[in-house]
């Protein structure tokens, strides 16, 4: 999953925060990825099927993303292209 590492000993496993295992939600990722201001915006773009891992459609925000599949997210570009430009700063 991407939480600890192969040689992870106890300790490691026993000093995971919850922020670590959000970081690997779908909704996580996908507001990072499109740049959304909010986690509601982000769990609805995944939620109406906007949102693919290979050749598979994910319509679970909570759909824990393994470290192997995260680059195999795509997100309809038809969507990425209305999105209003972001404010910097």
């Amino acid at each position: 999953m991407g939480l600890v590492k192969e040689s992870a000993t106890l300790d490691d496993v026993l000093n995971l925060k919850i922020e670590d295992i959000l970081e690997r939600r779908l909704q996580t990722i996908v507001m990072r990825k499109i740049g959304s201001k909010s986690a509601i915006h982000a769990r609805q773009v995944v939620s109406h099927c906007h949102v693919s891992i290979g050749n598979r459609t994910v319509n679970l925000p909570g759909y824990m993303v393994r470290t192997d599949e995260e680059q195999n997210i795509s997100i309809r570009q038809d969507l990425l292209a209305s999105q209003p430009p972001s404010e910097s700063g």
